[in-house]
Protein backbone atom coordinates (compact mmCIF):
# COMPACT_ATOMS: atom_id res chain seq x y z
CA UNK A 1 0.00 0.00 0.00
CA UNK A 2 1.32 3.43 -0.85
CA UNK A 3 2.57 5.79 1.81
CA UNK A 4 0.09 8.39 3.02
CA UNK A 5 0.72 11.28 5.39
CA UNK A 6 -2.84 11.34 6.73
CA UNK A 7 -4.16 9.40 9.71
CA UNK A 8 -4.73 6.54 9.64
CA UNK A 9 -1.86 5.85 7.22
CA UNK A 10 -0.73 2.91 5.13
CA UNK A 11 2.65 1.61 4.02
CA UNK A 12 3.05 -1.35 1.68
CA UNK A 13 0.59 -3.98 2.99
CA UNK A 14 0.46 -2.92 6.65
CA UNK A 15 -2.03 -0.38 7.92
CA UNK A 16 -1.62 1.29 11.30
CA UNK A 17 -4.54 3.14 12.88
CA UNK A 18 -3.04 5.94 14.97
CA UNK A 19 -6.24 6.37 16.96
CA UNK A 20 -6.64 2.80 18.15
CA UNK A 21 -3.01 1.60 17.83
CA UNK A 22 -4.26 -1.50 16.00
CA UNK A 23 -2.69 -3.01 12.90
CA UNK A 24 -4.30 -4.59 9.86
CA UNK A 25 -2.73 -6.37 6.93
CA UNK A 26 -4.14 -5.76 3.45
CA UNK A 27 -4.89 -8.56 1.00
CA UNK A 28 -5.24 -7.55 -2.66
CA UNK A 29 -6.63 -9.01 -5.85
CA UNK A 30 -5.01 -8.92 -9.30
CA UNK A 31 -5.53 -5.19 -9.90
CA UNK A 32 -4.61 -4.16 -6.37
CA UNK A 33 -8.07 -3.77 -4.88
CA UNK A 34 -8.33 -4.44 -1.15
CA UNK A 35 -10.34 -7.62 -0.67
CA UNK A 36 -9.63 -8.47 2.97
CA UNK A 37 -8.10 -7.09 6.15
CA UNK A 38 -6.61 -9.38 8.76
CA UNK A 39 -5.50 -8.62 12.30
CA UNK A 40 -2.25 -9.55 14.03
CA UNK A 41 -3.63 -13.06 14.65
CA UNK A 42 -4.24 -13.51 10.89
CA UNK A 43 -7.98 -13.51 11.43
CA UNK A 44 -10.16 -11.83 8.79
CA UNK A 45 -11.72 -8.69 10.23
CA UNK A 46 -13.07 -7.06 7.06
CA UNK A 47 -13.88 -8.07 3.48
CA UNK A 48 -14.82 -6.11 0.36
CA UNK A 49 -16.39 -6.84 -3.02
CA UNK A 50 -16.42 -4.46 -6.00
CA UNK A 51 -18.12 -4.10 -9.35
CA UNK A 52 -15.97 -3.95 -12.48
CA UNK A 53 -15.47 -0.17 -12.25
CA UNK A 54 -15.08 0.10 -8.49
CA UNK A 55 -18.47 0.45 -6.82
CA UNK A 56 -18.53 -1.24 -3.45
CA UNK A 57 -20.86 -4.21 -3.97
CA UNK A 58 -20.61 -5.44 -0.40
CA UNK A 59 -18.44 -5.37 2.70
CA UNK A 60 -18.13 -6.82 6.19
CA UNK A 61 -16.34 -5.52 9.27
CA UNK A 62 -15.96 -2.14 10.92
CA UNK A 63 -12.28 -1.18 10.47
CA UNK A 64 -11.90 2.41 9.25
CA UNK A 65 -10.32 2.02 5.81
CA UNK A 66 -10.43 4.31 2.78
CA UNK A 67 -7.96 2.38 0.60
CA UNK A 68 -10.27 0.24 -1.47
CA UNK A 69 -10.65 -0.09 -5.26
CA UNK A 70 -7.21 -0.66 -6.92
CA UNK A 71 -5.72 0.28 -3.57
CA UNK A 72 -6.47 3.96 -4.10
CA UNK A 73 -7.84 6.42 -1.56
CA UNK A 74 -11.59 6.87 -1.39
CA UNK A 75 -12.84 10.29 -0.25
CA UNK A 76 -15.98 9.60 1.81
CA UNK A 77 -16.92 13.30 1.83
CA UNK A 78 -17.06 13.53 -1.97
CA UNK A 79 -17.91 9.92 -2.67
CA UNK A 80 -15.12 9.67 -5.29
CA UNK A 81 -11.63 8.17 -5.54
CA UNK A 82 -8.63 10.48 -5.47
CA UNK A 83 -6.40 9.60 -8.44
CA UNK A 84 -3.98 12.54 -8.17
CA UNK A 85 -4.73 14.51 -11.34
CA UNK A 86 -8.51 14.02 -11.05
CA UNK A 87 -11.28 12.51 -8.96
CA UNK A 88 -12.85 9.31 -10.27
CA UNK A 89 -16.60 8.62 -10.06
CA UNK A 90 -16.85 4.85 -9.73
CA UNK A 91 -20.65 4.89 -10.06
CA UNK A 92 -20.44 5.80 -13.76
CA UNK A 93 -16.88 4.68 -14.53
CA UNK A 94 -15.83 8.21 -15.51
CA UNK A 95 -13.67 11.01 -14.20
CA UNK A 96 -15.22 14.22 -12.93
CA UNK A 97 -12.89 16.52 -14.89
CA UNK A 98 -11.48 16.61 -18.39
CA UNK A 99 -8.18 14.83 -19.02
CA UNK A 100 -5.16 17.11 -19.49
CA UNK A 101 -3.38 14.27 -21.30
CA UNK A 102 -3.88 14.82 -25.04
CA UNK A 103 -4.05 11.15 -25.91
CA UNK A 104 -2.53 9.35 -28.87
CA UNK A 105 -3.66 10.03 -32.40
CA UNK A 106 -3.58 6.41 -33.53
CA UNK A 107 -5.36 5.11 -30.40
CA UNK A 108 -8.78 6.76 -30.56
CA UNK A 109 -9.89 5.44 -27.17
CA UNK A 110 -7.16 7.50 -25.47
CA UNK A 111 -8.72 10.68 -26.90
CA UNK A 112 -11.77 10.33 -24.66
CA UNK A 113 -11.46 13.01 -21.98
CA UNK A 114 -13.41 11.31 -19.19
CA UNK A 115 -12.92 7.57 -19.73
CA UNK A 116 -11.35 5.47 -16.96
CA UNK A 117 -8.54 3.02 -17.90
CA UNK A 118 -9.54 2.92 -21.57
CA UNK A 119 -12.86 1.36 -20.50
CA UNK A 120 -10.91 -1.82 -19.65
CA UNK A 121 -10.99 -1.86 -15.87
CA UNK A 122 -10.37 -5.62 -15.73
CA UNK A 123 -6.87 -5.38 -17.22
CA UNK A 124 -5.87 -1.77 -16.62
CA UNK A 125 -5.70 0.82 -13.85
CA UNK A 126 -5.30 4.60 -13.92
CA UNK A 127 -3.34 5.68 -10.82
CA UNK A 128 -2.32 9.03 -12.32
CA UNK A 129 -5.79 10.13 -13.41
CA UNK A 130 -4.47 10.67 -16.94
CA UNK A 131 -4.19 7.33 -18.72
CA UNK A 132 -4.56 3.63 -18.15
CA UNK A 133 -1.62 1.30 -17.67
CA UNK A 134 -1.52 -2.48 -17.84
CA UNK A 135 -1.28 -4.51 -14.68
CA UNK A 136 0.56 -7.80 -14.34
CA UNK A 137 -2.49 -9.76 -13.25
CA UNK A 138 -3.23 -13.40 -12.73
CA UNK A 139 -5.25 -13.28 -15.95
CA UNK A 140 -2.14 -12.22 -17.86
CA UNK A 141 -0.23 -15.16 -16.42
CA UNK A 142 -2.99 -17.62 -17.29
CA UNK A 143 -3.18 -16.21 -20.81
CA UNK A 144 0.58 -16.63 -21.26
CA UNK A 145 0.42 -20.24 -20.08
CA UNK A 146 -2.43 -20.99 -22.50
CA UNK A 147 -0.54 -19.42 -25.41
CA UNK A 148 2.63 -21.37 -24.59
CA UNK A 149 0.60 -24.57 -24.28
CA UNK A 150 -1.04 -23.96 -27.65
CA UNK A 151 2.31 -23.36 -29.34
CA UNK A 152 3.81 -26.48 -27.75
CA UNK A 153 0.78 -28.51 -28.79
CA UNK A 154 1.09 -27.38 -32.42
CA UNK A 155 4.79 -28.23 -32.52
CA UNK A 156 4.10 -31.63 -30.98
CA UNK A 157 1.38 -32.48 -33.51
CA UNK A 158 3.49 -31.35 -36.48
CA UNK A 159 6.46 -33.41 -35.26
CA UNK A 160 4.28 -36.51 -34.81
CA UNK A 161 2.55 -36.02 -38.16
CA UNK A 162 5.92 -36.04 -39.91
CA UNK A 163 6.77 -39.42 -38.34
CA UNK A 164 6.12 -42.89 -39.66
CA UNK A 165 2.39 -43.57 -40.14
CA UNK A 166 1.13 -41.73 -37.05
CA UNK A 167 -2.22 -42.77 -35.60
CA UNK A 168 -4.82 -40.49 -34.09
CA UNK A 169 -3.73 -41.60 -30.64
CA UNK A 170 -0.13 -40.69 -31.51
CA UNK A 171 -1.22 -37.20 -32.52
CA UNK A 172 -3.28 -36.71 -29.34
CA UNK A 173 -0.39 -37.90 -27.18
CA UNK A 174 1.99 -35.56 -28.99
CA UNK A 175 -0.44 -32.66 -28.57
CA UNK A 176 -0.67 -33.28 -24.82
CA UNK A 177 3.07 -33.66 -24.40
CA UNK A 178 3.73 -30.49 -26.40
CA UNK A 179 1.15 -28.52 -24.43
CA UNK A 180 2.69 -29.59 -21.12
CA UNK A 181 6.19 -28.75 -22.34
CA UNK A 182 5.06 -25.33 -23.54
CA UNK A 183 3.31 -24.53 -20.26
CA UNK A 184 6.43 -25.45 -18.27
CA UNK A 185 9.13 -24.02 -20.53
CA UNK A 186 7.34 -20.69 -21.07
CA UNK A 187 7.81 -19.40 -17.49
CA UNK A 188 11.17 -21.18 -17.05
CA UNK A 189 12.53 -19.52 -20.19
CA UNK A 190 12.04 -16.11 -18.56
CA UNK A 191 14.67 -16.93 -15.92
CA UNK A 192 17.77 -15.25 -17.25
CA UNK A 193 20.22 -17.60 -15.52
CA UNK A 194 18.65 -20.60 -17.31
CA UNK A 195 18.55 -19.14 -20.81
CA UNK A 196 22.05 -20.22 -21.91
CA UNK A 197 21.68 -23.76 -20.51
CA UNK A 198 18.31 -24.02 -22.23
CA UNK A 199 19.89 -22.85 -25.49
CA UNK A 200 22.45 -25.65 -25.26
CA UNK A 201 19.75 -28.17 -24.32
CA UNK A 202 17.47 -27.16 -27.21
CA UNK A 203 20.31 -27.28 -29.69
CA UNK A 204 21.43 -30.70 -28.49
CA UNK A 205 17.91 -32.15 -28.51
CA UNK A 206 17.22 -30.71 -31.95
CA UNK A 207 20.38 -32.17 -33.49
CA UNK A 208 19.95 -35.49 -31.69
CA UNK A 209 16.32 -35.78 -32.75
CA UNK A 210 17.16 -34.85 -36.33
CA UNK A 211 19.86 -37.53 -36.52
CA UNK A 212 17.52 -40.14 -35.06
CA UNK A 213 14.76 -39.30 -37.54
CA UNK A 214 17.20 -39.32 -40.47
CA UNK A 215 18.39 -42.79 -39.52
CA UNK A 216 14.78 -43.99 -39.63
CA UNK A 217 14.27 -42.44 -43.05
CA UNK A 218 11.94 -39.65 -41.83
CA UNK A 219 13.77 -36.83 -43.57
CA UNK A 220 10.94 -34.31 -43.27
CA UNK A 221 10.75 -34.90 -39.53
CA UNK A 222 14.55 -34.67 -39.30
CA UNK A 223 14.51 -31.30 -41.05
CA UNK A 224 11.71 -30.05 -38.80
CA UNK A 225 13.50 -31.12 -35.62
CA UNK A 226 16.81 -29.67 -36.78
CA UNK A 227 15.29 -26.31 -37.72
CA UNK A 228 13.20 -25.96 -34.56
CA UNK A 229 16.13 -27.02 -32.35
CA UNK A 230 18.53 -24.53 -33.92
CA UNK A 231 15.90 -21.77 -33.92
CA UNK A 232 15.02 -22.38 -30.26
CA UNK A 233 18.69 -22.37 -29.33
CA UNK A 234 19.23 -19.10 -31.18
CA UNK A 235 16.25 -17.42 -29.50
CA UNK A 236 17.43 -18.44 -26.03
CA UNK A 237 20.97 -17.20 -26.75
CA UNK A 238 19.61 -13.94 -28.06
CA UNK A 239 17.46 -13.46 -24.97
CA UNK A 240 20.42 -14.16 -22.70
CA UNK A 241 22.55 -11.47 -24.35
CA UNK A 242 19.83 -8.83 -24.79
CA UNK A 243 19.50 -6.44 -21.84
CA UNK A 244 16.66 -7.77 -19.74
CA UNK A 245 13.80 -5.57 -18.62
CA UNK A 246 13.72 -7.45 -15.34
CA UNK A 247 17.45 -7.33 -14.50
CA UNK A 248 18.47 -4.46 -12.24
CA UNK A 249 21.89 -2.89 -11.70
CA UNK A 250 24.12 -4.55 -9.13
CA UNK A 251 24.18 -1.94 -6.39
CA UNK A 252 27.31 -3.47 -4.88
CA UNK A 253 29.25 -2.08 -7.85
CA UNK A 254 27.92 1.43 -7.30
CA UNK A 255 29.59 4.32 -5.57
CA UNK A 256 27.54 7.22 -4.20
CA UNK A 257 26.19 9.45 -6.98
CA UNK A 258 26.14 6.60 -9.49
CA UNK A 259 22.87 5.21 -10.69
CA UNK A 260 20.87 3.99 -13.66
CA UNK A 261 18.78 5.26 -16.52
CA UNK A 262 15.21 4.17 -16.98
CA UNK A 263 12.48 4.55 -19.59
CA UNK A 264 8.79 3.93 -19.03
CA UNK A 265 6.22 3.15 -21.72
CA UNK A 266 2.88 4.13 -20.13
CA UNK A 267 0.78 2.38 -22.74
CA UNK A 268 2.17 -1.06 -21.93
CA UNK A 269 3.29 -0.33 -18.38
CA UNK A 270 6.76 -1.68 -19.30
CA UNK A 271 9.75 -0.15 -17.52
CA UNK A 272 13.29 -0.73 -18.77
CA UNK A 273 16.20 -0.06 -16.42
CA UNK A 274 19.88 -0.19 -17.29
CA UNK A 275 23.00 0.77 -15.33
CA UNK A 276 24.38 4.18 -16.21
CA UNK A 277 27.01 6.51 -14.87
CA UNK A 278 27.36 10.16 -14.01
CA UNK A 279 30.66 11.09 -15.66
CA UNK A 280 31.05 14.13 -13.41
CA UNK A 281 31.94 12.00 -10.40
CA UNK A 282 34.01 8.91 -11.14
CA UNK A 283 34.79 6.40 -13.91
CA UNK A 284 31.94 3.99 -14.67
CA UNK A 285 32.19 0.33 -13.67
CA UNK A 286 32.75 -2.09 -16.55
CA UNK A 287 29.67 -2.50 -18.70
CA UNK A 288 27.87 0.59 -17.43
CA UNK A 289 26.35 3.03 -19.88
CA UNK A 290 27.31 6.71 -19.80
CA UNK A 291 24.38 8.68 -18.45
CA UNK A 292 24.40 11.12 -21.35
CA UNK A 293 23.36 8.40 -23.78
CA UNK A 294 21.51 5.97 -21.53
CA UNK A 295 17.92 7.03 -22.25
CA UNK A 296 18.42 7.22 -26.00
CA UNK A 297 20.10 3.80 -26.08
CA UNK A 298 17.26 2.23 -24.12
CA UNK A 299 14.62 3.85 -26.34
CA UNK A 300 16.38 2.75 -29.51
CA UNK A 301 17.05 -0.87 -28.52
CA UNK A 302 14.19 -1.83 -26.21
CA UNK A 303 11.27 0.12 -27.70
CA UNK A 304 11.90 -0.36 -31.41
CA UNK A 305 9.31 1.48 -33.50
CA UNK A 306 7.70 3.25 -30.54
CA UNK A 307 7.44 7.04 -31.05
CA UNK A 308 9.64 8.91 -28.59
CA UNK A 309 6.64 11.03 -27.63
CA UNK A 310 5.16 7.94 -25.95
CA UNK A 311 8.25 7.29 -23.78
CA UNK A 312 9.24 9.00 -20.55
CA UNK A 313 12.74 8.85 -19.14
CA UNK A 314 14.13 9.18 -15.66
CA UNK A 315 17.43 8.81 -13.84
CA UNK A 316 17.99 7.21 -10.44
CA UNK A 317 21.00 8.27 -8.35
CA UNK A 318 22.24 6.17 -5.45
CA UNK A 319 22.57 8.28 -2.33
CA UNK A 320 25.11 7.82 0.45
CA UNK A 321 22.36 6.50 2.75
CA UNK A 322 21.46 3.74 0.27
CA UNK A 323 18.26 5.35 -1.01
CA UNK A 324 17.55 6.30 -4.63
CA UNK A 325 16.75 9.79 -5.82
CA UNK A 326 14.83 10.12 -9.10
CA UNK A 327 15.28 13.04 -11.46
CA UNK A 328 13.04 13.84 -14.41
CA UNK A 329 15.18 16.08 -16.59
CA UNK A 330 13.68 18.20 -19.35
CA UNK A 331 15.36 18.25 -22.72
CA UNK A 332 16.13 14.52 -22.78
CA UNK A 333 14.84 12.09 -25.36
CA UNK A 334 12.50 10.48 -24.21
CA UNK A 335 10.91 13.52 -22.66
CA UNK A 336 9.95 14.87 -19.29
CA UNK A 337 7.39 12.82 -17.36
CA UNK A 338 4.38 14.94 -16.26
CA UNK A 339 4.35 15.82 -12.57
CA UNK A 340 1.13 13.87 -12.04
CA UNK A 341 2.72 10.55 -13.04
CA UNK A 342 6.10 10.99 -11.40
CA UNK A 343 4.76 9.38 -8.18
CA UNK A 344 3.61 6.40 -10.26
CA UNK A 345 7.10 5.91 -11.71
CA UNK A 346 8.62 6.33 -8.24
CA UNK A 347 6.31 3.63 -6.88
CA UNK A 348 7.30 1.24 -9.68
CA UNK A 349 11.03 1.87 -9.12
CA UNK A 350 10.59 1.29 -5.38
CA UNK A 351 8.73 -1.94 -6.10
CA UNK A 352 11.40 -3.42 -8.39
CA UNK A 353 14.47 -2.22 -6.47
CA UNK A 354 13.25 -2.61 -2.91
CA UNK A 355 14.88 0.70 -2.01
CA UNK A 356 13.54 3.93 -0.58
CA UNK A 357 12.85 6.33 -3.45
CA UNK A 358 12.66 10.12 -3.33
CA UNK A 359 12.16 12.64 -6.13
Amino acid sequence: MRSCAQRPWAYDDLRVDALTTTSSTYHFDGIGSTRRLTDTDSLVTDSYAFTAFGELAGSTGFTVNNYLYTGEQFDPNLGFYYLRARYYNQAVGRFQNMDTFQGRMFEPITLHKYLYANADSINMIDPSGQFGISQLTAATGVRAVLVNSAIGSVFGVVDAALGSDPTGRDLLRAAGTGAAAGAILGPVARIRALQKPLAILFGGLGVGGAIDSARQGNHAQAAFRGITGVLGSYLFLRASTTPSRAVLPNFRNFGAQQGFSGVWHPRSGVMVIRPSHNVRFEPPPAGFLPRNGGHAIIARTDFVGVPRSQLWGFTAILQSNGSLRLTFNSGINPGLAPASVQPVIATMVRSVTGKTVTF
